[in-house]
């Protein structure tokens, strides 16, 4: 699989620069190595934009009849939906499906079944209550430097993921959805959110990098970065008052932080039910 490793300027090139021939090598490939069944097959991200570093993972949605878990092989990473959820994520109006409807490439569509569930998809009229989601998760940033050392990878991937989902959401709601993070800090003139952004693969800890991205968060959610609460289980069954999505980010939180125990048993204090 060859890509070209220069870096795109997205003031001169559209997106979605991949050819043909390089899309039907990709798709081949793709197709060997998925696990399980699958109905359709999407290709997003930076590989479907054509705009890739050597070390970019290759992001696949998988469309399943049956639910199983999302999975990596290599840097082939797999997010697997059932075709039920995905097509009540469009209804939605799901930022995720946002994305695979601006910016993915189909590769296995046979029956045109995701095709359609890409065309169900609902803008909604607003993102108040998915910022407002997104800032109760932020809420569990607030930690000391020594509680960062000992879950910074569960913190930099949580903290990276509320705020590009700030940003999307809010570029979206202007009517012009992007999500390729330097189109994104081109929009926002704020050359932070790039190096913020670079703690999504972070090899080591880096304390001062992440007090800027949490400095990120506040700017573009406009809220303080507090817990109320004062300690991170506290905080976690707080989040029984609040919506599926954010009890689903706080279990993972805790399962990647304290493992499957505390998973299961704090999945058990929350209520919860639904597959994470």
């Amino acid at each position: 699989m060859v890509f070209s490793n220069r870096p795109c300027n997205y003031s001169e090139v559209p997106a979605l620069m991949i050819s043909p021939e390089v899309l039907y090598n990709t798709a081949s490939e793709i197709l060997e190595k998925l696990q399980g069944d699958f109905e359709s097959v999407m290709l997003f991200g930076s590989v479907a934009r054509g705009c890739v570093a050597a070390t970019s993972d290759i992001d696949v949605l998988q469309m399943v009849s049956k639910a199983h878990r999302s999975y990596r092989i290599g840097n082939l990473s797999a997010s697997v939906y059932p075709v039920t959820a995905l097509r009540k994520l469009a209804r939605e109006g799901s930022l995720f499906v946002l994305h695979l409807k601006t910016e993915g490439k189909i590769i296995h569509d046979p029956n045109g079944t995701l095709a359609q569930c890409l065309e169900s998809y609902q803008s909604p009229k607003d993102y108040s209550a998915f910022l407002r989601d997104l800032g109760l998760l932020a809420r569990f940033l607030d930690v000391s430097r020594k509680d960062y050392t000992q879950r910074w990878h569960q913190l930099n991937e949580l903290g990276v993921f509320i705020l590009r989902s700030a940003l999307y959401s809010q570029l979206a709601a202007q009517g012009r959805p992007t999500f390729a993070m330097q189109r994104v800090a081109e929009l926002f003139q704020d050359k932070k959110i790039l190096s913020a952004y670079r703690l999504k693969n972070a090899e080591v800890s880096d304390w001062k990098l992440f007090l800027v991205l949490r400095q990120l968060i506040k700017k573009y959610l406009q809220l303080e970065i507090h817990n109320p609460f004062g300690s991170f289980e506290a905080l976690l069954l707080d989040s029984s008052n609040h919506s599926d999505f954010v009890k689903a980010l706080a279990l993972r939180l805790v399962k990647g932080c304290s493992g499957e125990n505390s998973y299961t048993f704090f999945k058990s204090r929350l209520g919860w039910s639904s597959e994470s």
